[in-house]
């Protein structure tokens, strides 16, 4: 079930090993969607800083880790985001641990996402914020390093080029990760603790699959059915994997599990009045646009906002309204959103009240009992930046 480095690494067909003198002439530095007509020489000659002092050494290090050690380093990147040595750890855990705190649910608490990202690797890494323009995913990067040698331009700036100069790895890694784009991801754990510890019930469905973070979430718990509803169909074949590997092993839970790949705004289902929660979090419309080929992603079937708003979300809440039972709840987490992006530049942006807009739409059909939030950072971190994606609104409405 899990993605070893040489599935990974089918993804990049790296050019011959060219040398030192023609890399330097070929070295290029990328700011957000941006290949910079200047070279890195005429960069720090500009500066006129520490960084024409040792400008060599930098080029020789970026040398080694973008030519000579490639695959050394392709392979660090993987043992530092993808790789899986215990599949029990992360399939199998307790939900035991408090994540409410001062009424907020930390969602980040007890991560169990890492699995997600494996079973998940070539999609989550190359997903793009949105635009269908933007380069920015983080697969895009590492391709451009090692086939065009194009560098993020956070690593031309004193403390990354520090980095480069240190060949710190991990930290020019996390500057990848702070800066580039790729999927979120629904912490595992913070899904099954809201089953075991919030909701009430015994069957669940989700209009999306949420990267099968869900389904190994509700496997944790007393919950007997799961369904969920997606358009990637590598996700809904993930389903019954993941069931099978529930069924086979530790927990045998011989629990009904449900994967349906199709569009939720079309979904006609059997089962009515049937399920206790309807939990999710749904598409931020053009947020994030995954790498496929399917068509059926809510956005390319509603470009315009409150288009998709009726098309996608109405249509969807009408879809699965009738297989909850009386009284059962309706929950899905969201947040407004800055769409800095949509020019493919920071001057221009949208903000979206996305959050109140999909609330408003399901007051139409079901009673507003109450919103909680989700916290995906330390309050520390916080500082009141909803619109940045860090504190979700949770929804909650009855039938």
């Amino acid at each position: 079930m899990i993605v070893s480095y040489p599935s990974f690494r089918k993804l990049f067909d790296l050019p011959d090993i060219i040398d030192y003198e023609e890399f330097k002439l070929k070295l290029r530095v990328k700011r957000n969607q941006k290949v910079m007509p200047y070279t890195p020489d005429e960069f720090f000659f500009a500066r006129n800083d520490f960084r024409l002092e040792q400008k060599e050494q930098y080029y020789q290090n970026l040398y080694e880790i973008c030519v000579i050690d490639r695959e050394n380093t392709l392979k660090k990147w993987f043992a530092a985001h993808i790789q899986i040595d215990n599949l029990t750890k992360h399939m199998n855990f307790s939900l035991d641990k408090n994540i409410l705190k001062d009424d907020v649910i930390m969602g980040r608490l007890q991560n169990k996402g890492r699995i997600i990202k494996n079973i998940n690797f070539d999609k989550i890494f190359k997903t793009k914020k949105y635009s269908n323009e933007d380069t920015m995913s983080i697969l895009d990067e590492l391709s451009s390093m090692f086939s065009n040698y194009i560098i993020n331009s956070n690593l031309t700036i004193p403390n990354g080029f520090e980095k480069v100069i240190n060949k710190d790895l991990s930290t020019i890694f996390a500057i990848m990760r702070g800066t580039r784009h790729r999927a979120s991801i629904f912490n595992p754990y913070t899904y099954g603790w809201l089953l075991q510890h919030y909701f009430d019930g015994e069957r669940v469905i989700a209009p999306t699959a949420g990267w099968n973070s869900y389904q190994i979430g509700f496997h944790q718990t007393n919950w007997k059915e799961f369904t969920c509803i997606d358009v990637i169909d590598s996700v809904i074949d993930n389903v019954k994997t993941i069931a099978d590997y529930y069924n086979d092993n530790l927990f045998a839970d011989n629990k009904i599990v449900n994967g349906y790949c199709c569009p939720s705004e079309e979904i006609i289902l059997e089962e009515k009045n049937h399920y206790d929660l309807s939990l999710c979090s749904p598409p931020y419309f053009n947020l994030e646009i995954y790498e496929s080929d399917n068509p059926n992603q809510s956005l390319n079937n509603f470009p315009v906002y409150h288009d998709w708003l009726e098309g996608y979300w109405n249509a969807t809440i009408e879809n699965i309204l009738p297989t909850l039972k009386k009284g059962a709840t309706f929950a899905f987490v969201i947040s407004d959103h800055k769409d800095i992006f949509a020019h493919i530049g920071k001057e221009n942006y949208t903000e979206r009240n996305i959050s109140e807009d999909m609330l408003n739409i399901c007051k139409r059909h079901m009673a507003y009992k109450k919103t909680e939030n989700i916290a995906w950072a330390n309050f520390s971190t916080l500082n009141g930046k909803q619109g940045s994606g860090n504190l979700e609104d949770m929804h909650i409405l009855v039938k």
